[in-house]
């Protein structure tokens, strides 16, 4: 296997892997795959394996067990994976470097949040990533010692000549990554169903296109969702429009025992409500209990 890793960028897609073997994905891939995984759910596997094994063979079902956790994940990942399958001690291995990987997750997860995040941050990203490296010293350290790990190698990848920066340590290929979203002044949102950051195609993208479960996607439930909300909205206008008109008459009809004050009062009302329907926070049949009309005074 090749000595180290390689990543190059082609415009919006990234391309990593090994010599022989580039994964060419949308650009930001690899970085969003790193912040899904639960590195720190390994290490401690890892080390409960590690204390129940009391052979080698058990060790290395263990092992095993280990790598299809992330069977499903990013290639470098699985790379990564196979590279201790001769370890000594794979289990010790695999827990060593997941708890590190833990560790630099926790700090790219602050950084993503306060950089590339479109809910908290603006239009330049450079400028918040400088005061983030000014502010956190301890990032600031860890990308100067990835910076230096950082390699150039010319590889063939899809046929054709490129110049690729290498490097051993899988943090350093997700710093540059990193980086080159923020060059580039990415944004990236939250999905609304799964809550995970996702690279949105335009700035009114709010679910991402990650299974949900039920062969389907995020994007999909989201379709399903937004048409079940519409639903009740155009449900609870049309409740709106009837009941305002029923009310005007009688109004109308029956001054004394429909006070005009206390109409203007329901309609004020009736419109705040329908605006927490409009925006999810209340279902069709809860907004038909707090508008019944009053019923009419007697004489």
């Amino acid at each position: 296997m090749a000595s180290a890793y390689m990543i190059y960028m082609d415009g919006r897609y990234e391309c990593l892997g090994v010599e022989g073997n580039l994964r060419r994905d949308r650009q930001g891939t690899f970085l969003l795959s790193f912040l899904d995984q639960d590195f720190q759910a390994v290490a401690d596997e890892a080390q409960s394996l590690r204390r129940q094994a009391y052979h080698i063979e058990q060790m290395y079902r263990s092992y095993q067990q280990l790598c299809g956790r992330f069977q499903e994940t990013h290639l470098l990942f699985r790379l990564e994976l196979e590279r201790m399958a001769d370890s000594a001690d794979s289990l010790y291995a695999v827990g060593q470097w997941a708890g590190e990987m833990a560790r630099f997750q926790t700090l790219m997860a602050a950084a993503v949040a306060r950089v590339l995040d479109r809910e908290t941050g603006g239009s330049d990203t450079g400028r918040r990533y400088r005061q983030l490296l000014e502010e956190v010293s301890e990032l600031s350290r860890l990308a100067d010692r990835l910076h230096e790990s950082v390699g150039v190698q010319y590889a063939f990848a899809s046929g054709q000549g490129q110049l690729c920066l290498t490097a051993k340590d899988l943090r350093a290929l997700l710093f540059l990554s990193f980086e080159y979203l923020v060059s580039q002044g990415y944004a990236l949102g939250r999905c609304l169903n799964c809550g995970r950051y996702f690279v949105p195609f335009s700035v009114n993208t709010c679910y991402c296109d990650r299974p949900a479960g039920e062969g389907r996607t995020c994007k999909s439930f989201a379709a399903k969702a937004n048409y079940a909300r519409k639903l009740q909205e155009d449900q609870a206008r049309s409740l709106y429009v009837r009941l305002n008109n029923t009310y005007q008459m009688r109004v109308r009809r029956a001054p004394d025992s429909y006070p005009a004050e206390e109409y203007h009062r329901w309609r004020q009302e009736a419109k705040e409500l329908l605006a927490q329907v409009e925006q999810g926070g209340m279902t069709c049949e809860e907004y038909q209990q707090k508008i019944a009309l009053p019923k009419r005074r007697r004489g």
